[in-house]
């Protein structure tokens, strides 16, 4: 298996009293070497043309806030197999993110969502564009949308450092709510693959740690989350990292 991509975009940066307005239209090219049957056998490669647009209003942040008080954003993306039309159609998504300022200083509440519908020919597009409730696996689908209500807010500045190795600057927390519906969702079981049409929920919450390590540039978050699913009466830990590169 491999996959490669090449992306091209063109960052349009407005500002316009207290916001800044982002517009950045894109294309990528993606070649996947997943295994199909072309009709006359085996082959090897897919190649997408991923064509997107994205636009996003956000408020000025202070230099404590970590998400914006006030924000929208809004992309749209087209996914079409160029020279395997037939056999994987094509692929069309839209997400959007609303930011509300909480009920004390640094605290936010935002809600994000997302609709994707494939064309189907003979197999799925192997893309799932729009993230599944936190706790479930991500798998294809004909269609798919969500919702996610989350109330983030910090709960201290340590500022805590053992030098040169590692500093510690903030604590936050995150309570979370998610809500999918997915038609014919591939998943995958014991007893083998079947595709399921119905809700996906989960809540929970993280917390997490803003820090650097080392001397590294860009700032690191790590920590944890502790999610519910009610429709399988389960409850699970996992751990949380990403890097802040500040690219769009």
């Amino acid at each position: 298996y491999y996959e490669f991509t090449i992306k091209t975009y063109l960052p349009l940066i407005f500002t316009r009293g207290a916001y800044n307005i982002r517009l950045q239209p894109g294309i990528d090219y993606q070649q996947i070497g997943i295994w199909h049957d072309a009709g006359s056998g085996l082959s090897q490669g897919v190649d997408f043309m991923h064509i997107r647009t994205r636009i996003s209003r956000f408020r000025r942040m202070a230099p404590r806030d970590f998400y914006p008080p006030w924000g929208q954003t809004l992309s749209v993306t087209m996914t079409e197999t160029m020279l395997d039309k037939g056999l994987y159609g094509n692929l069309y998504s839209v997400e959007a993110g609303l930011y509300f300022p909480g009920l004390a200083p640094q605290h936010y509440f935002y809600i994000t969502g997302g609709y994707q519908q494939q064309h189907l020919e003979k197999y799925y597009i192997p893309i799932s564009r729009i993230d599944f409730p936190r706790g479930y696996q991500s798998t294809v689908s004909e269609k798919y949308s969500s919702v996610s209500f989350n109330y983030s807010f910090n709960v201290a500045y340590p500022d805590w450092s053992a030098a040169p190795f590692l500093f510690i600057k903030r604590l936050r927390l995150n309570l979370f709510y998610d809500l999918g519906y997915g038609v014919e969702a591939r998943e995958f079981k014991a007893a083998g693959t079947r595709y399921f049409t119905g809700y996906y929920t989960s809540s929970g919450t993280e917390i997490v740690a803003d820090l650097h390590l080392i001397r590294f540039i860009f700032p690191i978050s790590a920590g944890t989350r502790l999610v519910y699913l009610p429709g399988r009466q389960k409850l699970q830990a996992e751990l949380l990292f990403s890097i802040n590169t500040g690219i769009f």
